[in-house]
């Protein structure tokens, strides 16, 4: 399987958002490959492109979203959505990073 993404700020229909406390950036992972019928897991954490490091929390927590889907075609996509506080984050460039595992 293969899968390729594209993430864009719900407020803004970009792929910048805002320093915020309620952040929401939708991520679509389009993939191919996949066996028709079986369930996945497609799984998305938030890295600081700079650096490489995982973004967290205010807690410290790693900012993941996921999403259990099963395949009804063998191409397709899904959205993942990423909520979060933001407003630590200003003038920070991020990327998300996706795995897909089959349960």
């Amino acid at each position: 399987p293969t899968i390729k993404t594209t993430a864009i700020a719900e407020d803004t229909g970009d792929h910048i958002e805002k320093a915020k406390e309620d952040a929401v950036i939708v991520d679509t992972v389009e993939y191919k490959g996949l066996e028709v019928g079986r369930e996945y897991v497609m799984t998305g954490k938030l890295v600081d492109k700079v650096n490489g490091e995982v973004i967290t929390d205010a807690e410290g927590n790693d900012i993941i979203a996921c999403e259990t889907f099963i395949a009804e075609t063998e191409e397709g996509s899904i959205d993942i959505t990423f909520t979060f506080d933001s407003s630590a984050l200003a003038g920070k460039s991020l990327v998300a990073f996706e795995t897909l595992k089959r349960k």
